[in-house]
């Protein structure tokens, strides 16, 4: 699946295709919310959870050269900080 067929997918749809094709790698927890990081194909996916209303509210796909990936506090930023305090990328 590339990210374009993925971004015209319904919101249901992104979550089924997730979790049946993703490959989970990493989560991050806030007071408010729970953002768990996908490798789907060649893209990222970010599913957030809002635990109050107690569903995904949002489903984010990104990639290396995508803006929000360069300037959001995302999973996926703090996963790729990680990766590079513990190997040269």
């Amino acid at each position: 699946m590339t990210l374009e067929e993925f971004n015209s997918l319904t919101h249901d749809e992104k979550l089924y295709a997730v979790v049946d094709n993703g490959v989970f790698l990493d989560n991050y927890v806030t007071s408010e919310l729970r953002i768990n990081l996908y490798s789907l194909d060649k893209f990222y996916v970010e599913l957030v959870y809002d635990g109050e209303l107690n569903k995904v509210i949002e489903v984010k796909a990104l990639t290396f050269s995508s803006k929000a990936l360069k300037t959001s506090r995302s999973c996926i930023c703090l996963f790729i900080s990680m990766l590079s305090s513990i190997y040269i990328i």
